[in-house]
């Protein structure tokens, strides 16, 4: 069984307040794959802000996460249930779900034991998405900033993990039949110097950095790149999504 990173645990708050949102298209997208639209499951939720949009098409939707202070900063909504949780091993009654998501968790999970869970709590044809976002992007200038940062500064400090997002979940296996979205999706975000760095000291490596070295690693970045105004940066959106069939 994976540990569990305790970087995340103090982090509520930042995440719900400068972590990026996935498009709605993609919720809506996936309440048209499964076969109805009564009760989904979202596992690794955080502070719930892909929850919301999927409550948005879902009578119910359970929200998971092992991290208290993720779900004490939660967003509040009276289709949501917010419980702790790990995704492997959930209170859940077989073959209730219609929809199952983790939205930049995925690799967190010990995957075998997942996928496992996951085939019990899905009804016949649910569907299971595992969804993420790349390295954001920005101006010349800020990416070649980043990638110091992201390579030389913070590599050390980064879990093993990390490899599954960077694979772009290309490098685990998919139980599941293969299903494809329509649309490729993007994150656009229109940032503030503040809301950026408020982004960058989410996360895990820089609060590993700065627990071990004392000092916050995204200030002297932050500098560097000498931003006044607001910019806007971008994040690719990549996935898996099957269906079951049993």
């Amino acid at each position: 069984m994976k540990s569990l990173n305790k970087n995340f645990f103090d982090a509520g708050k930042d995440y719900r307040d400068f972590r990026p949102i996935l498009p709605p298209g993609i919720a809506v997208e996936l309440s048209q794959l499964a076969p109805a639209n009564n009760r989904c499951l979202d596992c690794g939720t955080g502070n719930g802000q892909f929850a919301v949009q999927l409550a948005a098409h879902f009578n119910h939707v359970d929200a998971i996460d092992v991290s208290l202070s993720q779900l004490e900063a939660a967003v509040k909504n009276d289709k949501i249930h917010y419980l702790g949780s790990r995704a492997e091993e959930t209170p859940f009654e077989a073959d209730v779900f219609d929809l199952v998501t983790a939205v930049q968790a995925f690799h967190w999970f010990d995957s075998e034991r997942f996928f496992k869970e996951v085939k019990r709590i899905l009804k016949p044809d649910g569907i299971l998405f595992l969804g993420g976002y790349s390295l954001i992007k920005g101006s010349d200038k800020f990416n070649s900033l980043l990638q110091d940062l992201y390579t030389n500064t913070l590599g050390p400090f980064w879990d093993p993990e990390r490899k599954i997002i960077e694979a772009e979940y290309q490098n685990t296996s998919f139980p599941f039949e293969v299903l494809h979205l329509n649309t490729s999706y993007t994150i656009q975000a229109l940032w503030s110097p503040d809301e950026l760095q408020g982004y960058l000291q989410s996360w895990s490596s820089v609060r590993k950095y700065i627990n071990e070295k004392g000092e916050d690693p995204i200030v002297p970045f932050m500098k560097a790149l000498k931003d006044t105004d607001p910019q806007t940066y971008s994040f690719s959106v990549f996935y898996k999504v099957g269906r079951l069939k049993k």
